[in-house]
């Protein structure tokens, strides 16, 4: 799924781990510039000054553009910020990549799009003005969710979950997490990581592994 060989970068170091697929993992950072750093060596964003990074058996800093492109199609991330588009609507921000990458017409999925934003007591009547509202005015909860809707819609085999219980309220907490754990069991080889720069947003989450990384690389244990 994940593997990191000899990685040297700015802020981490890990010597060798592997990320599995099927398996859930918690990884708790120092702080904010580490876990983004991870993000962006597991995305091929930021290069390493040493090492490789393999993601689904490709060194995703020495694949061509295509194959490069066609890798991340695999992976969701659910952003901290919500990683929306400011400029597009709400329906244009959750439809956009299944347009871009297969020509699904927005409206082939509406009825999937409803339903999951009723697991946050939103009807279709609410969601008709909703739809059309710009991100700007949007909290952080409701710009996670578009993350988390357009994200799962891809039904991609890795989904990294940046931060997305922080500052929520544990009813919040409770419905993302429901149906972050489904989509998980959805697809046996689905891997999930949940990522955080504290244990306390992450403190209830159930996971296969944990990991802290230390001078040593990654510290590990399981639940």
């Amino acid at each position: 799924m994940i593997r990191f060989d000899d990685i040297v970068c700015e802020f981490l170091e890990i010597p060798s781990f592997d990320f599995k697929e099927g398996r859930v993992y918690k990884v708790i950072f120092h702080s904010d510039i580490e876990k983004n750093e991870f993000i962006d060596l597991t995305l091929g964003i930021k290069r390493p000054k040493r090492g490789r990074v393999v993601l689904f058996d490709r060194d995703i800093f020495n694949v061509d553009i295509n194959v490069y492109y066609d890798t991340l199609k695999k992976v969701g991330v659910v952003w901290e910020n919500g990683g929306v588009i400011s400029n597009l609507k709400v329906w244009e921000n959750i439809a956009l990549p299944l347009w871009f990458h297969y020509g699904i017409r927005p409206e082939k999925i509406e009825t999937r799009v409803i339903e999951f934003y009723k697991n946050f007591d939103m009807d279709a009547q609410f969601l008709s003005g909703y739809m059309g509202r710009l991100p700007g005015t949007l909290s952080a909860f409701d710009k996670r969710i578009i993350c988390l809707i357009r994200s799962i819609l891809m039904e991609p085999e890795l989904m990294i979950y940046d931060d997305v219980f922080t500052g929520l309220k544990s009813d919040r907490v409770e419905r993302i997490r429901e149906i972050a754990e489904g989509f998980h069991r959805a697809n046996p080889k689905r891997t999930s990581i949940y990522l955080a720069s504290t244990d306390e947003s992450l403190r209830d989450l159930k996971a296969d592994y944990n990991i802290v990384p230390d001078e040593k690389g990654f510290k590990i244990w399981r639940s």
